[in-house]
């Protein structure tokens, strides 16, 4: 273990491979970072990588002073009022100042105690994702980040934290960030402008690797960017900046690896949370839900490398399902369930 304990907000550094924070990682669908680059970047510089619901009554709910107004129609959306816009300028992250105090966010946050509210009216309505033009899926992924506002915002401000709702950017080719470059097939959520990016060709991908043999994988894509939004969980109550702190100064490429893996199934943890929440509204059947489980099992390290027991940073297939099903089972329990820190 390394000498030095306390670190400077705004002047820590990390290696570069901490920056990747995205739902998914192999070695084809994310190319490795230039050989020619200096060895630590800012830490500010982190990535981390809909159902048909008939409503024939007015509903309405209290979401900390949010109030959910339904669509007039049964397959319209059930957008609730009084949501943020996307805030392209958040204010700071929280930043750990030492080593126990960064074990103690990851093990002991005060997210923990919180629980999700349940049964929340909020969907997008009956869309064929995939046949979105470009600007439709961006505005369709910014309409969904509401959504998952409307379920995160009551525990993370209760928690004593602050939630912007961060901005959704889609790209078809390469595009440059805050965070570094951001290849194809990709999703992830860049920390420097509290952004998540989301790639076209992604639906490749889900369908390669994904869909045969799983049948029609209805809420794919809003599980992806649910995990790239666990990811903003994570960053806005300090645990993303613990953890990267303790990659940074973990003793073996084993012990990161083991810190990064439990962050990422985290993600797929809170992802299965906010999918119970918003399940009832979007008319989710308990057979598209086993799909998502199926989903979840199909981006493990082990099944993207088509390598039997591999796992490096985000896990087995096996024990990401694992995670999102304790997600999917949480029934209003306290979000201990997803410390996946102490498990």
């Amino acid at each position: 273990m390394p000498s030095q304990q306390y670190i400077r907000p705004g002047q820590a550094t990390l290696p570069y491979g901490a920056q990747q924070r995205s739902a998914y990682y192999a070695p084809y669908l994310y190319a490795p970072p230039p050989k020619k680059r200096t060895p630590l970047v800012p830490l500010l510089l982190v990535i981390v990588g809909l159902g048909l619901f008939g409503l024939f009554a007015t509903v309405a709910m209290n979401l900390g002073g949010t109030e959910i107004v339904p669509s007039p129609t049964p397959t319209g959306p059930v957008i609730p009022t009084g949501i943020p816009e996307p805030d392209k300028n958040p204010s700071d992250l929280p930043v750990p100042k030492n080593l126990p105090e960064s074990r103690d966010w990851v093990e002991s946050n005060a997210l923990y105690t919180e629980s999700l509210p349940q049964n929340v009216q909020c969907s997008l309505g009956d869309v064929e994702v995939a046949d979105l033009s470009e600007s439709e899926l961006e505005d369709h992924l910014n309409q969904l980040t509401a959504c998952l506002w409307a379920v995160w915002n009551e525990p993370v401000t209760n928690a004593g934290f602050e939630l912007p709702r961060p901005l959704v950017n889609i790209y078809s080719s390469e595009v440059k960030t805050p965070c570094g470059e951001m290849e194809s097939m990709n999703a992830a959520y860049c920390s420097a402008n509290q952004q998540i990016y989301f790639a076209t060709d992604l639906f490749e991908m889900m369908d390669d690797y994904i869909k045969p043999g799983l049948g029609e994988a209805k809420f794919a894509t809003e599980t992806v960017v649910a995990h790239e939004f666990g990811h903003a969980i994570q960053a806005r109550t300090g645990i993303l900046y613990a953890d990267a702190y303790l990659e940074h100064y973990a003793s073996s490429t084993s012990e990161k690896n083991d810190y990064s893996r439990r962050t990422e199934m985290q993600a797929d943890c809170f992802a299965g949370g906010w999918t119970e929440s918003v399940e009832q509204a979007n008319g989710l059947t308990q057979a598209q839900l086993q799909v998502l489980e199926q989903l979840m099992y199909g981006i493990g390290d082990d099944q993207l490398n088509q390598q039997e027991g591999y796992s490096t940073t985000h896990g087995l297939g096996k024990n990401r399902q694992a995670w999102y099903v304790k997600g999917l089972k949480i029934s209003g329990s306290p979000l201990t369930t997803c410390n996946t820190y102490v498990a």
